[in-house]
């Protein structure tokens, strides 16, 4: 399939599915519920503007600064993350209704779940407000060069940058990343929506990271429905250094690698650009964007990978989805002597919230051992 195609199709499927998710929300509000006529189209206009609210933040927030696109993008992301949410709720919802039958149980199951998602919504909103937490994480290298034998790295990872973020947000999470004194700063994949320095406070904010080392960033895919030359204009603007199948040597001993999202470039063909053929008893550090190349990358060496793009799913039900079928979803996994950390995100994509997931700037120590 060319791009196209495969765009159209993926749009189709995206739109059925987001609208599916609000017929069905509706139709257990109102049948719960039991509301007149009038309640209903009064309900379904509301679902409606929200529905529209959201694609509308989205386009405002990827081309242009103004005062009205902040509560716009805000308003938009709350209303996906609440039906979200609420579609989780109802479907356990409609599993007691299996149980409970006659109006009465069905009117208080929905009066029920209805608070539940409320509940639930206002947890999300608060977590996904915060200030990300620090993860602290050590990996075991064997046979470091002497100049080499502890390495501070942080990561941020999925910051989605667009003209609806917070600018004093991004002002806290550098603060917070150059206070853990890193030697590297790595960026693993999805830093932009938007071409954020046409609002100068971002870029000025991405320019104050520092580490000893520098500053890496690799592609995620809204790199790429951004496009790719915005971001490397951007990167270039902060002082960034981006790693487009290839690597860099710091302290003599170390690799450090980065990839193309695998969903624009053949995973294969850009490890094998970044590597080569000739093996190494360098440690060797990949950045990849998504998690699932981890496996093939332990063919070519790789003894630790950094990932993100999963968000460890934000919010139900994605969070569980995300459990049941991705192999490494968050956290440090382990597979023989090779390691690969998940990156919960540094920030959000769409709704502003989080339920189990909060949101994390990761620090991690390579430690030598006996080779």
């Amino acid at each position: 399939m060319n791009r196209l195609p495969q765009f159209i199709f993926f749009l189709v499927v995206v739109l059925g599915i987001y609208y599916g998710m609000h017929y069905y929300v509706f139709r257990r509000i109102t049948h719960g519920l039991e509301l007149s006529a009038v309640a209903s189209a009064r309900l379904r206009m509301i679902f409606l503007a929200g529905a529209f609210l959201f694609f509308a933040g989205e386009l405002m927030s990827r081309y242009q600064f103004s005062a009205v696109i902040k509560p716009v993008v805000s308003a938009g992301g709350i209303w996906l993350g609440a039906l979200s949410i609420a579609v989780t709720v109802f479907i356990f919802a409609d599993i007691a209704r299996l149980v409970f039958h006659g109006a009465a149980a069905r009117h208080f199951i929905t009066i029920s779940s209805l608070w539940l998602i409320f509940g639930a919504c206002a947890v999300s909103l608060v977590n996904g407000f915060r200030k990300p937490v620090v993860t602290e994480v050590s990996i075991a290298a064997p046979g470091l060069a002497a100049n080499a034998n502890q390495l501070t790295i942080v990561q941020l990872s999925d910051l989605h940058l667009q003209f609806g973020s917070p600018a004093k947000w991004l002002d806290s999470v550098v603060e917070e990343t150059n206070r853990l004194k890193p030697d590297v700063i790595v960026i693993t994949g999805d830093l932009i929506d938007a071409d954020i320095c046409k609002d100068a406070r971002f870029c000025a904010a991405l320019r104050r990271l520092k580490a000893r080392e520098g500053v890496y960033a690799i592609t995620g895919n809204h790199e790429f429905y951004t496009g790719v030359r915005v971001f490397e204009n951007i990167a270039r603007a902060a002082g960034i250094t981006v790693l487009r199948n290839r690597k860099v040597v710091i302290r003599d001993s170390i690799e450090l690698g980065g990839i193309d999202d695998p969903q624009f470039e053949d995973a294969s063909k850009s490890l094998a650009e970044t590597w080569g053929g000739e093996p190494s008893k360098n440690f060797r550090i990949l950045l990849s964007h998504r998690p699932s190349t981890f496996d093939a990358a332990r063919r070519f060496g790789v003894n630790l990978q950094l990932s993100g793009h999963l968000h460890a799913g934000q919010i139900p039900p994605v969070d569980i989805i995300v459990k049941l079928f991705f192999k490494y979803p968050a956290g440090l996994y382990r597979k023989g002597n090779d390691f690969i950390y998940t990156s919960r995100g540094t920030g959000t994509w769409g709704p502003p919230m989080r339920l189990f997931s909060p949101s994390e700037i990761v620090r991690l120590k390579i430690i030598s051992t006996p080779a």
